[in-house]
């Protein structure tokens, strides 16, 4: 969507059709209800015009010269899977109207439009469909990336957890090393303490008692 001077947002859509007189009629009319107008005379001009983002809503028809409209909407589809696209006909077919929806169509309106409010209707229909895709891709995309934050939070708690793990280990082993450390020395003095009372002592009493 574009904007316009009151810095609101402003629906474009791009009218396809080859009769000129229904180009002009919903050219004027659609600018009456507020939108930004694009006309295409077949499907390679509009085409041509479904770039840069724009437009918001595609209301073509289907037999038209050089491209027809169910071209247009398989070239369509390749780039933009989620653009609205409303079909008009006059042929009235209902393999048109089945053909059209497996294509990728939103809506399908016969042609001559009898009563504007249909297509104003189909209109409003398709654009709050269009914002509920988009609300819907917004919060999964948030969703998406509060469980990446959560999985990465969570994955520099264990690893931390790790680091302590192996802190304490190593706490442990030097702990234990001081333990035996202490042994051994306990050990060499009280050899030494034997060793000095048999070289010392003893003979002395020895002698006392003789």
């Amino acid at each position: 969507m574009t904007e316009n001077g009151s810095n609101a947002p402003t629906t474009t859509i791009l009218v396809v059709d080859d009769e000129k007189g229904i180009l002009n009629t919903l050219d004027r009319r659609l600018a009456t209800w507020g939108f930004c107008v694009l006309t295409a005379a077949n499907g390679r001009q509009a085409a041509a015009l479904c770039k840069d983002g724009l437009p918001d809503v595609i209301l073509t028809d289907l037999y038209m010269p050089e491209m027809n409209g169910f071209e247009l909407m398989r070239t369509v589809r390749e780039t933009r899977t989620d653009l609205p696209l409303i079909v008009m006909s006059g042929q009235g077919e209902l393999r048109d109207a089945i053909e059209a929806l497996r294509l990728g169509a939103w809506d399908y309106i016969t042609k001559p439009i009898e009563e504007m409010s249909i297509l104003r209707l189909a209109i409003e229909r398709v654009l709050e469909k269009a914002r509920l895709i988009e609300e819907n891709r917004a919060y999964r995309d948030h969703l998406e990336d509060m469980v990446a934050r959560k999985s990465a939070e969570l994955l520099a708690q264990q690893q931390a957890l790790v680091d302590k793990t192996v802190s304490l280990e190593k706490a442990n082993e030097a702990l234990k090393h001081l333990l035996d450390q202490r042994v051994i020395e306990k050990s060499a003095i009280e050899q030494a303490m034997v060793s000095n009372l048999k070289r010392f002592v003893f003979p002395y009493i020895a002698e006392l008692e003789g």
